[in-house]
Order: C-alpha cells, then structure tokens, then sequence
C-alpha cells in the first residue's frame, strides 16, 4: 500500500518523535515529508539506500526539502572523496567499461555483485 496523505498520521510527530524511520520506498518518504510539513512538525527523517536523499529529493522536487534529514545503510557511500570503493569503482569504470555513474544505486549493485562471487 503506499498512500498519498500521511497528513493525519504525522500529527503523532509533534507528540515528541526524535525522527521517522522510513525503510520502504520512496513514495512513503514523500508522503510523510509532506504531512510533516502540513503539520509543522520538524522531525528528521532517516532512509534507506534505495529510498535515500537523492531519491527522495528527487521526488520531492529539490533535495533542500530534506535538509536535517538523513540515509544510512550499511555499505560504502558514494562521496566524491578518493576512497577504496571509489577507487574500485574508477577501476571497474576505467579498465572493465562499467557505464554506470557512481551513486548509490551502483555502489548497491558492485556489492550486491560481489557478495555471490566471494
């Protein structure tokens, strides 16, 4: 089920939630950001990778709409900085023509990938 109002159950959000946990998809994050903000409530939301800040942002028509708000999974981030996956990641892209940009979603699928082969 993924509705389009969560408006009434993000009354419950001012009654003192320290942040919403959204393991779902992305339509769920919008639908609690936007009854969030119906309701004055400035509670962080924390996502998934697959449901995360770009994502999310996306959806929500600019990623400045999920300021305060976070992702966390339990994998490499795909940052800027030259870090050992950015690096596999350049070397897969360089040597091997992997065309997919470096993000999230490619980061899950090299791990997603090598977990079988290990």
């Amino acid at each position: 089920m993924q509705p389009t109002d969560l408006t009434a159950q993000m009354r419950l959000a001012r009654s003192g939630a320290d942040a919403l946990i959204i393991q779902t998809n992305t339509s769920i994050v919008v639908a609690a950001k936007r009854g969030l903000q119906a309701n004055g409530a400035d509670v962080p939301i924390m996502m998934s990778s697959h449901n995360g800040l770009p994502a999310s942002g996306k959806a929500l028509g600019g990623l400045e709409q999920l300021e305060g708000d976070y992702e966390a999974y339990g994998m490499a981030i795909a940052a800027d900085e030259d870090t050992p996956p950015r690096q596999f990641y350049q070397t897969l892209s360089d040597s091997y023509g992997l065309k997919a940009p470096w993000n999230v979603v490619t980061a899950m699928g090299i791990s997603q990938g090598l977990l079988p082969l290990r």
